[in-house]
């Protein structure tokens, strides 16, 4: 595993030193939270720089106030927010289908329990993954809670 870090600043947190033999990464959240209404995101890449572009990937908002929102993005993986001090916790997984592609399952709720955001895509890299990105879409920035990774 990796080590926890605390998500109460800053606009990214990054995690790399990923074992080349990784086939599979489980990023966990708890209680994150962003200054703004911006989203939070999760971001891949190869020689440790992450990629902003080739993601495919649909991300469902489920509410008890508004029903079902859907979405896609081809920047990121979007995994949560979208209110300003929501505390998000959950699980994001990455999962090696072949060579160097990448597919995500996400389940991520808000701690008052109103919503609950299920992101699926994929991404292929250039190269072997070695950096894992939680980020923001955005201008806010981490203002709580704390993410680790798990690999395997």
């Amino acid at each position: 595993s990796g080590t926890v870090k605390a998500t109460t600043s800053g606009t990214s947190h990054d995690f790399t030193g990923i074992p080349s033999w990784a086939k599979r990464i489980t990023i966990l959240l708890s209680e994150v939270s962003l200054s703004g209404t911006n989203f939070i995101t999760v971001l891949i890449g190869t020689a440790g720089a992450v990629e902003v572009t080739g993601y495919t990937s649909a991300f469902v908002l489920l509410t008890n106030a508004t029903g079902v929102t859907v979405a896609s993005t081809n920047t990121e993986f979007v995994i949560g927010g979208g209110v300003a001090a929501g505390l998000y916790s959950g699980s994001v997984v990455l999962s090696l289908i072949d060579t160097n592609t990448w597919v995500c399952s996400s389940s991520v709720s808000r701690t008052a329990g109103d919503t609950v955001r299920i992101t699926n895509g994929q991404k292929p890299l250039a190269g072997i993954l070695d950096i894992v990105r939680l980020g923001i879409s955005g201008a806010d920035t981490f203002d709580g809670g704390k993410v680790n990774i798990l690999y395997d």
